[in-house]
């Protein structure tokens, strides 16, 4: 971690980052430490938009023992590894595996996570990657009726990111984008999804997509943040690695410093409700 009193570091940080070695002061309130943000930190939503002082986050560590807010669900792997929560679904015939931080649910705010993936064996059918907010109540979910899909990724489309809302009975509203780098093959990226009272908004890498405002998108329920590896049912899957280094919430209290404006979704269905 860097010391706010290395000048020569932070000068060569300034330079390599665009930024000028007077704003150290502005680092300070974005990431709310007196060293100031990493070069990471300081290209994700939250710290671009203003975001701070983060509620929740969770920085993960080594060993191989899964954190005890984190809990994992169907036949898979969770564990911490070189400070990162790495999920795994095995190769062959899965009903997937999914892994919920539990006691972070809100109705409103701010998600965000800095993740990669990576399939690692070939061959057979691919695992859909998808990082949702989920109802925090098991009962309120209807088989994925009212999730919100902040990143729904499948390898044949390599670059493609997919972001889905979803409310009862069957609306779903739909979106992708098309990214420079790929989403899986260990890319990093940062994902983000803001909820409110009147609008959902969509971040990848720092960057808006997406502001969803019509009504029937707002379902108004708690959510909380789900990892799933998704198989396709009946086939034989290749085993797929999820990994986290980090994960955030952030309330609604701060007014984002830049603008969310963006294009809306499509208007869809979703046949899957029960």
């Amino acid at each position: 971690m860097l010391s706010k009193h290395l000048v020569i570091p932070l000068t060569a940080l300034g330079v390599v980052l665009g930024l000028f070695t007077s704003a150290i002061p502005s680092a300070e309130a974005s990431c709310g430490r007196p060293s100031g943000c990493t070069k990471f930190e300081l290209i994700h939503a939250g710290s671009s938009y203003g975001w701070y002082p983060v509620k929740h986050r969770y920085e993960f560590i080594g060993g191989r023992k899964a954190p005890k807010t984190w809990h994992r669900a169907g036949r898979g792997k969770l564990y911490q590894q070189n400070g990162m929560l790495t999920l795994v679904a095995p190769k062959g015939r899965s009903a997937g595996v999914r892994t919920v931080w539990t006691g972070v649910g809100y109705r409103e705010g701010r998600w965000e996570v800095r993740m990669r993936t990576d399939r690692e064996s070939k061959g057979n059918t691919d695992y859909r990657v998808v990082m949702s907010l989920v109802p925090e109540s098991k009962r309120q979910r209807h088989c994925g009726a009212q999730d919100i899909d902040f990143l729904d990724y499948s390898p044949s489309k390599a670059h493609t990111a997919n972001f889905n809302i979803k409310t009862l009975p069957n609306r779903r509203f739909a979106a992708s984008e098309a990214l420079s780098r790929k989403v899986g093959h260990d890319e990093w990226h940062e994902f983000a999804v803001e909820v409110t009272k009147n609008h959902i908004s969509w971040f990848i890498d720092a960057h808006v997509v997406r502001t969803e405002r019509r009504p029937a998108a707002l379902s108004g329920k708690k959510y909380t943040m789900q990892a799933a590896l998704v198989p396709v049912a009946g086939h034989r899957m290749n085993k797929t690695r999820l990994q986290l280094d980090w994960a955030r919430y952030w309330t609604m209290k701060k007014k984002s410093k830049k603008s969310i404006k963006a294009p809306a979704t499509t208007a869809k269905h979703y046949r899957q409700a029960c």
